[in-house]
């Protein structure tokens, strides 16, 4: 299987650079990334580089490193992946499956917030106001998404008078402390503090700024990253040649990505670091293909997660037009044979439609945009023979909305 093939292959690593740690012993070539990765959008984010940790959340005390080999969210023991396809996924991966590990490094503090769309963002707290409404506003987006995985991490001074603050300004997701006037961290920029970073489902920084001089684009970055599946996350600092090629990445075209990265390799010729940085790219596309396909195969078995078998058919036809997009419809197809199968895909289809134009603060804020996304969920909710579980989902999104003030 995937997982194990890699896990040997990280064993291996981590024998070799044992043995290389003994005395007398040769120095593996191994073309080694940068130490730290860049803070750039369209680029994996860095880990955050704090250590001293408060407040409720994942995080408490020093975070914990956690290896996720493979992609770490792959469900085990799904069946019915069909074998010829697989069979054909497991061939590219083993051609390419030693590079993984090859000079990168293992995944830190953002790890364990795999398929979770991650907002990280600084309090000052000596401007008092524009703390107070950046955490009203992490607030709702976090209460506006309960239901789409969102994890809100925040960062301030190191001191009681800023613990006290946050604890009666009601913050209730873990707080990193640090100098916000020498701090490490990459996400600490002295005079700037006012700010978010977007992280999404892939691990990629999505966008960073001010939402109060720049809330359209905060919100409109936040959408794009709270509809996407999440790729295979990628730890290794990809030379500058793979721009366009990780925009492809997170973009979730996979197909064009990984012709991007074959010919990277191909043009690369004696320099090993492009090599090694080509396959690491196209070992984490074809994971991520294998990861949803076990995805839609499991949301198939629990019908409860209908929803999330509608999602990974419609990214495998999006990333992989001509191979496991053609096999994922088709499993679509056979499914809704069975008349009851057929309603509740019609249902949910249409409810991910509506998923796609939520506004990022529905349902809790109200304005006029939301009102009319309002009036879109009604006109699903008096559709006929509505399926149970669709409409439980979108009669408690409504039902939000109604009972939040102006």
């Amino acid at each position: 299987m995937l997982i194990n093939q890699i896990a040997v292959v990280s064993l291996l690593s981590c024998l070799l650079a044992a043995q290389a740690s003994q005395p007398g012993a040769a120095a593996a070539p191994v073309a080694k990334p940068a130490a730290r990765l860049p803070l750039a959008v369209d680029r994996p984010a860095p880990d955050l580089g704090i250590t001293e940790w408060v407040g409720k959340g994942n995080i408490s005390g020093p975070i914990g490193k956690i290896l996720r080999i493979g992609g770490g969210d792959l469900p085990g023991g799904i069946p019915e992946i069909s074998e010829e396809l697989e069979a054909k996924i497991q061939a590219s991966l083993k051609g390419i499956g030693k590079a993984m590990n090859a000079g990168g490094k293992e995944p830190g503090d953002l790890a364990q917030y795999h398929k979770k769309v991650v907002l990280v963002h600084v309090i000052d707290w000596a401007e008092p106001a524009a703390s107070s409404d950046l955490i009203d506003l992490m607030n709702d987006v976090v209460k506006a998404n309960e239901d789409r995985e969102v994890q809100a991490i925040g960062i301030m001074e190191d001191d009681e008078k800023s613990k006290t603050r946050a604890s009666e300004a009601g913050v209730a997701w873990p707080i990193g402390l640090t100098s916000l006037r020498k701090s490490p961290s990459l996400y600490v920029t002295p005079a700037k503090q006012s700010r978010v970073f977007v992280i999404g489902r892939s691990g990629q920084l999505v966008w960073r700024g001010n939402p109060s001089t720049d809330r359209a684009g905060f919100l409109k970055a936040l959408a794009a990253a709270l509809n996407q599946l999440g790729a295979q996350r990628i730890e290794r600092n990809l030379g500058k040649p793979f721009d366009d090629a990780l925009s492809l990445y997170y973009g979730e075209s996979l197909t064009k990505a990984l012709a991007k990265a074959k010919r990277l390799k191909t043009a690369a010729k004696t320099d090993e670091r492009q090599r090694v940085d080509a396959d690491h790219l196209r070992i984490a596309a074809k994971d991520t293909e294998l990861a949803w396909l076990r995805a839609m195969r499991a949301g198939v078995q629990r019908r409860r997660d209908f929803d999330k078998y509608v999602r990974n058919i419609d990214g495998l036809v999006k990333a992989f037009p001509r191979g496991s997009g053609k096999e994922a419809r088709a499993h679509e197809k056979a499914t809704s044979r069975k008349s009851s199968n057929a309603l509740r895909l019609r249902d949910e289809r249409k409810l991910q439609a509506l998923q796609i134009i939520r506004p990022a603060l529905f349902p809790v804020r109200k304005n006029k945009k939301h009102d009319r996304f309002a009036k879109r969920v009604n006109k699903f909710l008096s559709s006929k023979m509505l399926t149970d579980e669709p409409e439980r989902r979108a009669r408690d999104l409504l039902d939000r909305y109604r009972s939040t003030a102006k």
